[in-house]
């Protein structure tokens, strides 16, 4: 990571010229060398997809030492977002390439230098938060990995060099019955025009994305509310070959 410093000085600079207090006005006396003080300083990643990684505040405000899964960003961009810049090794990002990703050279090069800086990390790890335990790497899409660690060691986890951000690794259900209006569908589910378009063309030009979390049949949506007939007897072999002799 890149640390900038802001430093408050009373001089001012004057091209090919001398140096002159800022407020203007004859030279001060000449006390001699002076040391500087930074006024602030702004810690940021080098990657590009660094500066948008926070970490969740919560955790830093743990004390106790139960085990919890975490999501750690690293100081380097993920497959499907890098967009070059590194000494032989070309953008792999789909946004860049315009090619979707396919395991070509590229990728697989870059894929080896992100190896090496997990090693590295995972090293810098063991000797600060040495019962840390990292499980899944995650290149693809977001540039880090994945580890549990007592929730009171998340503040030596941040000071790890490298790290860029500390997030919770948690199950996150949709909440399907607040979809339709989420996505406006309930505009068109009402019979109303979007945007002044006839309800024919409504949805043109939507992307839909989909997350498929499976179903889970012991749900209450699937009970059995005895409100509907019993589903109808599977046909057999017999009754099947039976159908098909009498729509001939």
């Amino acid at each position: 990571m890149a640390t900038f410093v802001r430093i408050s000085c009373g001089l001012a600079l004057v091209a090919g010229a001398a140096v002159i207090p800022a407020g203007g006005g004859a030279a001060a006396p000449d006390d001699g060398p002076r040391k500087l003080r930074p006024a602030s300083r702004t810690t940021v990643g080098k990657a590009p997809t660094s500066r948008l990684a926070r970490t969740d505040r919560s955790l830093l405000d743990r004390s106790d030492g139960e085990r919890i899964p975490v999501l750690v960003k690293l100081d380097y961009d993920a497959v499907a977002s890098y967009a070059g810049g590194l000494p032989g090794l070309p953008a792999t990002s789909p946004a860049v390439t315009g090619a979707r990703l396919r395991s070509g050279d590229a990728e697989r090069a870059y894929e080896q230098y992100l190896a090496e800086r997990e090693r590295s990390f995972t090293t810098a790890l063991a000797a600060r938060v040495p019962q840390a335990r990292v499980g899944q790497r995650l290149r693809t899409v977001y540039g880090g990995v994945a580890l549990t660690l007592p929730a009171n060691q998340v503040k030596q986890l941040l000071a790890v060099e490298g790290v860029v951000a500390v997030q919770r690794d948690e199950l996150r259900e949709p909440l399907t019955d607040a979809s339709s209006s989420f996505i406006g569908a309930d505009v068109l589910q009402s019979g109303a025009a979007a945007n002044g378009a006839p309800t024919s063309q409504a949805g043109k030009g939507v992307i839909v994305g989909v997350l498929d979390t499976g179903a889970w049949p012991e749900h209450p949506s699937f009970a059995d509310q005895g409100v509907l007939a019993a589903p109808p007897r599977r046909p057999t072999a017999r009754h099947a070959a039976a159908t098909s002799a009498t729509t001939r």
